[in-house]
């Protein structure tokens, strides 16, 4: 079995939009302090006025598609292979229910 998929420009952008907040930030290390994540000057900078990165995506935009390949670019680019990915579950139902009702 083979799966074909399209990248849409959306999902392109989403994915270049996070790589960009990346570039330059050293994620080597075995501290996994938040306080030394804070402490590069780079993500300082980038986030001072924010406390977290947040991807927001409507419903049918290939949510799925874009956080698998960006826990593989994450990973292949940055050695990262933690991720969280929060899911608001009265949007899930509600999708599920038209899809099945």
């Amino acid at each position: 079995m083979q799966i074909k998929l399209e990248t849409l420009e959306h999902q392109t952008e989403a994915l270049a939009a996070i790589d960009k907040a990346f570039k330059g930030v050293d994620t080597r290390t075995d501290d996994a302090d938040a306080d030394y994540v804070y402490a590069n000057p780079l993500i300082y900078q980038r986030y001072k006025d924010e406390a977290n990165v947040d991807i927001k995506m409507e419903t049918g935009t290939g949510k799925t598609y874009v956080y698998t390949r960006l826990m593989y670019e994450l990973h292949k680019k940055y050695g990262l292979f933690k991720f969280i990915i929060v899911v608001p579950t009265p949007s899930i139902k509600e999708g599920t229910k038209k899809l099945y009702y």
